[in-house]
């Protein structure tokens, strides 16, 4: 057995190609479900984004309307497989060989997500930013009921 069938068998390569699909599949729902989320919310009153999201991060006074603001952020260690060539000479014999291993890239995933409030106390607008990672706990909590 060679030591690329090794690595396969042993789930390496498997693992290094199943979380980049992952990522793929969960983003087909999370920005939708947080778009359709915070749209069913304009008109609703505050208490509702409240509910669905917990207690903001930060509120913002313009004039009369009010920011709500909910912001998370972390840095994790993605794991990232990197391969090497070598080649050389045993004695007078030419070889080429390749190795593979796995280092480390941090990768911070944000995600902030404002809802402007008027004085009627109802949601009047939204926006978002951020990625995958940050943005998913926002998107299961704002999932269509």
């Amino acid at each position: 057995m060679s030591r690329f069938d090794s690595i396969v068998e042993g789930g390496f390569m498997r693992r290094a190609l199943f979380i980049p699909l992952l990522a793929i599949l969960v983003s087909c729902s999370t920005f939708p479900n947080i778009e359709q989320g915070l749209q069913s919310m304009v008109g609703r009153p505050r208490a509702e984004a409240f509910s669905r999201l917990g207690y903001p991060s930060s509120q913002l006074q313009f004039g009369s309307d009010t920011a709500y603001v909910w912001g998370a952020s972390n840095t994790v260690a993605v794991p990232v497989p990197q391969s090497n060539s070598t080649s050389g000479y045993v004695g007078s014999t030419p070889f080429n060989a390749t190795t593979t291993s796995t280092g480390y890239m941090p990768m911070t995933y944000s995600c902030t997500i404002r809802i402007i409030v008027g004085p009627d106390d109802l949601v009047k607008s939204w926006d978002y930013n951020g990625n995958l990672g940050g943005c998913s706990r926002y998107a299961s909590l704002l999932k269509p009921r």
